[in-house]
């Protein structure tokens, strides 16, 4: 049975959450997993925004509130002029636990954000400092930014509407990072590496990991999280976990390295990876991959085109040069592969099992 809403305002709600739900439904099995977030977080907001309204209404008929609680006001404040001292203090590049935010003032006084993805963003842009001590965009009041200084750590804390208009949220964003020499050798000679786990689940971590360097900012990595040299620096460890106040969005993590097999192998938490420069290629002909006692992954080069016959594994997961999924199987099988570049080949099994191959190359 599905049950309308009687108030204007939660029948519109009603509405909007169908057609959301429809729209996840009709791209059920695509893969952009940009399109898959924000299907998922307009759900999420929608819920939000009915279960407020809906708990709203209901305490109204019940005499609980004598009326629907009013929207924000959206008109904006007056203007402040912003300080130099302000300025100077605040500029600069920060981060949490899931971003990093490069923070700056225009000729106006006019506070704008850019976040790096890749190449940096724009985010927030022409907030002006306001009577309130935020600084918020002329169009948008209640969207604003707070520059904040505590324990000798500057930060700047974010200001959202939630509900259906009726109140704003506050949330730490972004702590200001301190300045730093560069990277100490042994990590930038592992920037261009690329690292394969053995113990994960390939569908959680992906194919691969790198570290990669962000534009403008000296000193630090990025990698799950912002990272940089431990004090004093380490061959072995980059620190991740010097930020005071992370916003808890995700776990931080400390890469560390650690010797298997010979070679040196790379540890994100409990997931371990090895170096893509260490992956033997696989021969032509029959050949066998065991498992080694602790069940890790085995990873094989193979040639740019040819076809492969595969017994004994539990799965299989094929990638090309730039490790996007060509093919993937359970037990036994047989794939053909062809194009630009060597490809990559995981096996997974049990402890001590021996998996059985056949490459021909092309």
């Amino acid at each position: 049975m599905i049950m309308m809403h009687t108030h204007p305002f939660l029948k519109a709600c009603f509405i909007l959450y169908t057609l959301v739900m429809l729209a996840g439904c009709s791209n059920s099995s695509s893969s952009d997993s940009a399109y898959s977030a924000t299907i998922a977080e307009g759900r999420t907001a929608v819920q939000d925004i009915m279960a407020e309204s809906s708990a709203s209404s209901v305490s109204v008929e019940r005499g609980r509130l004598a009326e629907m609680p009013k929207p924000l006001s959206t008109a904006p404040l007056p203007v402040k002029a912003v300080t130099q001292e302000e300025k100077d203090t605040f500029t600069g590049f920060y981060s949490s636990g899931s971003g990093i935010y490069r923070l700056s003032f225009g000729a106006n006084d006019s506070l704008s954000v850019d976040e790096c993805k890749g190449d940096w963003t724009p985010k927030y842009r022409n907030f002006k400092l306001r009577s309130d001590g935020w600084y918020a965009a002329d169009g948008d009041p209640i969207t604003a930014l707070r520059l904040l200084t505590r324990g000798g750590r500057d930060y700047y804390a974010l200001r959202r509407k939630r509900g259906y208009g009726h109140y704003s949220v506050t949330m730490m964003s972004g702590q200001r990072l301190d300045d730093r020499p560069a990277i100490s050798a042994a990590w930038q000679a592992r920037l261009g590496e690329k690292w394969l786990p053995v113990n994960a689940d390939l569908a959680l971590t992906g194919p691969s990991f790198q570290l990669i360097t962000i534009t403008d900012l000296t000193g630090y990595l990025m990698g799950d999280n912002i990272l940089r040299d431990m004090t004093p620096p380490s061959d072995d460890r980059l620190d991740g976990m010097f930020l005071t106040l992370p916003d808890g969005g995700k776990d931080l993590q400390e890469p560390g390295i650690e010797t298997w097999n010979g070679q040196k192998w790379l540890r994100l938490g409990s997931y371990l990876y090895r170096p893509l420069s260490g992956i033997s290629p696989l021969a032509t002909g029959p050949s066998t991959v065991s498992i080694c006692s602790d069940g890790y992954a085995e990873w094989r080069r193979l040639t740019s085109s040819g076809t492969l016959s595969i017994s004994g594994a539990a799965s299989w997961f094929l990638y090309d040069a730039d490790f996007n999924a060509l093919a993937s199987g359970t037990g036994s099988g047989a794939l053909s592969f062809s194009g630009a570049g060597a490809k990559c080949l995981a096996l997974f099994g049990t402890s001590g099992a021996t998996i059985s191959l056949n490459l021909t190359a092309q």
